[in-house]
């Protein structure tokens, strides 16, 4: 079951069970308040913690893509951006900078040459 689909399910719960409770008793302004305010930082709260939640998988995802695409080869970050499923540079960078901290993948800085002669200093990664 989707967790955003969840939390959301919770918030209004709450929300409802405040309002009926409200609704039973006597009405307090104060009460109505804190029950308000409550639901909303409950419901925020929730809404943030799924979109992390499901960004890390987006990375964690990506990162499997990477390690699949990097086999033996050694390639830049646009060829590996390429090879994604999900281009979206934002993730890969994150991905890419997860799996080199964890030395699951590795870097170094190529000096390569173009037709005329001049050098471009180029960073790739390989598989370890």
């Amino acid at each position: 079951m989707d967790p955003k689909l969840i939390f959301a399910i919770l918030s209004l719960a709450l929300s409802l069970g405040g309002f009926v409770n409200i609704v039973v008793q006597p009405v307090r302004k104060m009460y109505l308040l804190l029950v308000v305010i409550l639901s909303l930082i409950v419901l925020i709260a929730a809404a943030e913690i799924s979109l992390i939640i499901q960004h890390q998988r987006r990375v964690e995802r990506v990162s499997q893509q990477i390690t699949r695409e990097l086999g033996p080869d050694v390639k830049d970050f646009q060829q590996l951006l390429q090879g994604l499923h999900e281009p979206e540079y934002s993730v890969a960078s994150e991905a890419v900078d997860e799996l080199v901290e964890a030395n699951q993948i590795g870097h170094k800085i190529l000096d390569l040459r173009d037709d005329n002669g001049l050098m471009y200093p180029v960073e790739v990664y390989y598989a370890k």
